[in-house]
């Protein structure tokens, strides 16, 4: 990382440690520029963003016929495995809680 005010490499300065927050301090003589830097954790980025379930290729909520590489930024998404991490309410309405999933021979028979 480089320090805004006169590009010289930074050097990590500490941080409280039950924080996400850390400071960068300038290595440059008689610069001491310092700045502090907050560091979102991923619980706090899936937080902000709808994650869709994912089921042949598309969301089940039915937001986008496009793939997921030309959804708009802030929507991710995960497979029918993991629908635990969803937060689309239209998606994990649309695949129910997991009592409702009967699994023999290798089929799968939703009865929604």
């Amino acid at each position: 990382m480089r320090c805004p005010e006169c590009g010289a490499l930074m050097r990590y300065g500490g941080g409280p440690s039950d924080t996400n927050i850390f400071i960068m301090i300038c290595t440059r003589g008689g610069c001491h520029r310092q700045e502090t830097y907050y560091l979102e954790t991923r619980r706090e980025k899936e937080s902000s963003m709808v994650i869709h379930i994912l089921d042949s290729g598309l969301p089940l909520c039915g937001f986008s016929r496009e793939s997921p590489a030309f959804w708009p930024e802030g929507h991710k998404w995960v497979d029918v495995e993991d629908k635990g991490r969803a937060t689309c309410p239209g998606c994990k309405t649309r695949v129910g809680p997991e009592e409702d999933v009967e699994r023999s021979e290798g089929l799968v028979d939703s009865r929604t």
